[in-house]
């Protein structure tokens, strides 16, 4: 069975599929346009509370704050 979490509960080396952009629709968008998009994968390269995340995409790699990161909504196993 599957729930939904917030990304920043997940460590770093996890590969994870978005759910959902817990956000308003122009930070949504700019996330979309990034490729953070439910349905892709994500993994987390690195990133703490107090520091950015860096995150891995099919085709790039993204560095978000920790604010942003806590919008993404992961499935979790």
């Amino acid at each position: 069975m599957y729930c939904v979490e917030s990304l920043d509960q997940h460590s770093s080396g996890s590969v994870l599929d978005i759910a959902e952009i817990d956000a308003s629709d122009s930070i949504r968008h700019k996330l979309y346009s990034m490729g953070l998009m439910p349905g892709n994968s994500i993994k987390i390269i690195s990133g703490s509370y107090n520091h950015p995340y860096l995150l891995q995409t099919s085709v790039s790699r993204i560095i978000l704050d920790y604010t942003t990161v806590k919008m993404i909504k992961v499935y979790k196993q």
